[in-house]
C-alpha cells in the first residue's frame, strides 16, 4: 500500500469514529452569548431606525387596541344618529362643497 492509501484508510476510520461519537450540549451561557451578538437582520434594522425609542411591539398593540376599541364602539351606536350626517360628510368629501344629500 502508498502512503496516499495508508493516511485515506487512517481518514476513514477517523471519519467513523467522529460519526459515532456523541453531540456535546452546549451550555446555556454559551448559547445566550452567541445571540447575544448576532448581528440584527435587516428588519430589525429598520425597525430600529424607524423607531429607536422603546420596543416596537409597544406602539403596534396601541394602535392595535385603539383599532378595537374604535370597532366595537362603531358597532355599538346606533346607526340612525349618523346616517344623515356621515352620508352629507362623505359626499362633501367625494363630490365637493356644492354636493347636497337631495342629489342622491
Amino acid at each position: 500500500m502508498g502512503e496516499a492509501q495508508v493516511h485515506f484508510q487512517e481518514a476513514l476510520a477517523l471519519d467513523k469514529l467522529l460519526d459515532e461519537a456523541a453531540l456535546p450540549e452546549p451550555s446555556l451561557e454559551l448559547t445566550a452569548d452567541i445571540l447575544a451578538n448576532r448581528p440584527p437582520n435587516l428588519g430589525q434594522q429598520w425597525l430600529e431606525i424607524l423607531w429607536p425609542f422603546s420596543p416596537v411591539w409597544k406602539p403596534i398593540s396601541s394602535l392595535a387596541m385603539a383599532m378595537v376599541i374604535e370597532l366595537y364602539v362603531g358597532t355599538l351606536t346606533p346607526a340612525s344618529i349618523f346616517d344623515d350626517v356621515l352620508t352629507a360628510e362623505l359626499g362633501t368629501l367625494i363630490a365637493g362643497p356644492n354636493y347636497t344629500i337631495e342629489e342622491q
